[in-house]
């Protein structure tokens, strides 16, 4: 494989559910955030001789997917949606529920905020959101 090729299984494999959690909290439904992914996948795939690596291959991803769901959220009706309620339908994995309300916490921050500590906290493959 040439340096520019990219092996789209290994990054579905390794970020996939990083993806799928960081698009869920931007849009709130569980169908939209696997559009998303699939969407910045496409992305992913098309751009990656573009990919530069000032950042790690993760944040490139990540950085993409938020672009996708901005672009998802420019939509007015999915203003609609309650983020708080929305969260609900996700079941978290049974460490994570006990920080519940940090998540709730965060997802009600304003958006340049929000962001910024989304991408810190889950973009990085070695902190968690719920590590702060």
């Amino acid at each position: 494989m040439k340096s520019d090729e990219i092996d789209i299984e290994r990054i579905m494999r390794a970020y996939g559910d990083s993806m799928l959690r960081m698009s869920f909290l931007y849009l709130k439904d569980v169908y939209l955030a696997e559009d998303a992914v699939q969407d910045t996948l496409i992305k992913v795939y098309r751009h990656y001789p573009d990919f530069q690596k000032r950042s790690t291959e993760k944040t490139w991803v990540m950085r993409i997917l938020i672009s996708v769901c901005k672009n998802y959220l420019r939509i007015n009706w999915w203003r609609r949606i309650d983020p708080r309620a929305a969260l609900e339908m996700v079941k978290a994995e049974e460490e994570y529920r006990e920080d519940d309300l940090l998540l709730h916490q965060v997802m009600a921050l304003p958006t340049k905020y929000k962001e910024v500590i989304l991408l810190y906290y889950y973009g990085s493959g070695d902190r968690g959101l719920y590590s702060i």
